[in-house]
C-alpha cells in the first residue's frame, strides 16, 4: 500500500510548524524563581490527590506500600496462571490495579469489538477479585497510535465512538468494570483544541468524548536539557484536566515524569531531588483525581524511578504537602502554548 500523500503532507506541515514554534519559545525563555510561580498557585490538600505508579513488579509493592501509594497500572500476560501472584502481591500491600493484558485482547471490525477468549477471562478473573482493581488498562496512546499496527496516526487512531463501544463491549462482560487509557493530551485532539485547529482530518472524532473511559492519563515532562519548565507544563495539565473532568466526565490520573530518555526528544534529563518534589506538589495543587510516577521500571528508558531509591520520598503526599515552601533553585519560566503541546504530543512512549 503507498502512502497517503494527504495525509503525510498534513504530518509535515504540523510537525514543521513544531520546530518553527520550539525555536521561538526557546528564544523567548527565561529564569525565574519558583517562590514567584507558587505564590499564584490554589492549595488542593495533596493528600487528597492519590498516589500511584507504571510498571513496578510484584516485588516493588511493599516498597510502593511503604512510601503510602495506593494503585499500581501494570499490564499482565495473558497467561491466566500468572495473573493470581499479582493480584495477591496488591492485595497484601493494601493497593488496587490498573491491570489490562498484552497484548491488548482486542480487536475491531466492521461488526464491531471482540475479545479474545484470554480477555474475556482476564476480565472475569478481575471481577472475582474487583476489591482489588481500581480500572481495566485497555490502551496507550488510543487517539494517536493504532493499537493494532502500531503506526501513529496524525488524523486521529480511533475515535471516540469506537473507544466508547469498546467500553460497552468490556462491560457486556464485567458491567462494573472502570476504564482507563493512557491518552496524553485528549483536549488538543477535540473541536477547539490546538491540533485540531491545524489539522482538518481530524475532523468531529472527538467532539463528544463523554464514555470513553473513566480514568484518563495526562501528561507533559518538564524535566530536559533546557531546564524545568514547570509553568509551561503546569498550564498544559491545568488545560486538560480541566478538558478531561468537564468534557470527557473522567477522573485524571496525571503521569509523572520520572524517567530519563536520550532519545525520545522529551523527558532528556534527570531531576533533581527538590525539583521532583516541587513538581509533585505543583500538580496536586491542580487537583487531579491521582498522579501515577511513570514508570518505576522501564527497561526502553535509560533511567527510571526504581533505580533511585533516595528519590522516592520525594514522590510522596507528605513530600507535596511541604514542597509549597518557597524555593531559591530557577526554573525556565514562559506561558506555555501550542510549542511544547506539539513537542510533547507527536511521539510515542
Amino acid at each position: 500500500m503507498g502512502i497517503n500523500k494527504r495525509r503525510f503532507q498534513a504530518a509535515v506541515l504540523v510537525l514543521a510548524g513544531c520546530v518553527v514554534f520550539l525555536a521561538l519559545r526557546y528564544a523567548e525563555r527565561k529564569t525565574v524563581p519558583v517562590m514567584t510561580v507558587l505564590a499564584s498557585e490554589p492549595t488542593v490538600p495533596a493528600a487528597v490527590v492519590e498516589t500511584g505508579t507504571h510498571w513496578a513488579n510484584p516485588s516493588d509493592y511493599a516498597d510502593l506500600h511503604q512510601l503510602g501509594y495506593q494503585f499500581v497500572v501494570t499490564a499482565l500476560s495473558t497467561r491466566r496462571d500468572s495473573w493470581k501472584a499479582t493480584f495477591d502481591a496488591a492485595e497484601a500491600n493494601g493497593l488496587k490495579l490498573i491491570a489490562g493484558l498484552y497484548p491488548p485482547p482486542y480487536s475491531l471490525s466492521p461488526a464491531g469489538w471482540s475479545i479474545t477468549p484470554a480477555g474475556v477471562d482476564f476480565l472475569k478473573y478481575a471481577a472475582s477479585r474487583a476489591n482489588v482493581v481500581k480500572a481495566v488498562f485497555v490502551y496507550n496512546e488510543p487517539y494517536w497510535v493504532n493499537p493494532f499496527s502500531g503506526s501513529t496516526n496524525i488524523c486521529g487512531a480511533l475515535s471516540a465512538a469506537e473507544l466508547r463501544s469498546l467500553r460497552s463491549a468490556i462491560r457486556d462482560i464485567w458491567p462494573e468494570a472502570a476504564i482507563f487509557h493512557d491518552i496524553g493530551q485528549p483536549g488538543a485532539w477535540a473541536p477547539g483544541g490546538w491540533l485540531r485547529a491545524q489539522t482538518p482530518c481530524i475532523a468531529d472524532k472527538y467532539a463528544d468524548a463523554t464514555g470513553v473511559a473513566d480514568y484518563v492519563g495526562i501528561w507533559s515532562y518538564p524535566f530536559d536539557h533546557e531546564g524545568y519548565h514547570r509553568a509551561e507544563s503546569r498550564e498544559i495539565l491545568q488545560r486538560e484536566i480541566s478538558y478531561v473532568t468537564a468534557r470527557m466526565q473522567a477522573q485524571p490520573i496525571v503521569d509523572m515524569q520520572a524517567f530519563r530518555c536520550a532519545n525520545c526528544g522529551e523527558a532528556g534529563r534527570w531531576p533533581s531531588f527538590s525539583e521532583m518534589k516541587d513538581w509533585n506538589g505543583a500538580v496536586r495543587a491542580l487537583g487531579p483525581h491521582a498522579v501515577s510516577w511513570y514508570p518505576w521500571r522501564q527497561a526502553a528508558y535509560d533511567d527510571y524511578l526504581a533505580n533511585h531509591p533516595e528519590m522516592w520520598e520525594a514522590t510522596t503526599a507528605a513530600a507535596a504537602e511541604s514542597a509549597a515552601t518557597p524555593s531559591s533553585e530557577t526554573t525556565p519560566g514562559g506561558a506555555g502554548g501550542v510549542a511544547m503541546d506539539a513537542a510533547v504530543l507527536l511521539k510515542t512512549r
